[in-house]
């Protein structure tokens, strides 16, 4: 089974409206799913943990970024993380929205630029 059919489905299980009795808060999956997923998320780990990038659970930034660098990303992860709260919020309400991939991608690149531990 392909990843992105994995990752698909998961985000369908977690965004999808709850079976009937069931906890708002909680989904089924499945495990191949789950397997799959968590299968290439550990390699990718190990991947940039061998690369040196990754350690011990942090990215492995050497040299501060500068200080317009850092406003950038903060700002970049505010509209992020604003995206993906209107897109649980219609998804929440019936609706069915693009996911914003887009998101994940900024994220990624803000984290590479913000000091350890502050992104919220």
């Amino acid at each position: 089974m392909s990843f992105h059919t994995s990752i698909a489905r998961l985000r369908e299980a977690s965004y999808g409206a709850p079976a009937t009795g069931e906890n708002p808060n909680t989904c089924r999956v499945r495990r191949e799913d789950l397997r799959t997923a968590l299968h290439v998320i550990d390699r990718l780990d190990a991947d940039l943990r061998q690369a040196g990038v990754i350690t011990h659970g942090a990215l492995d930034s050497p040299t501060c970024p500068a200080p317009k660098l850092r406003a950038a990303a903060a700002r970049l992860t505010k509209l992020a993380q604003e995206t993906r709260a209107i897109y649980g919020q219609e998804t929440h309400a019936g609706g069915e929205p693009t996911y914003p991939a887009w998101t994940d991608d900024v994220l990624l690149l803000a984290a590479l630029a913000q000091p350890q531990g502050s992104l919220t």
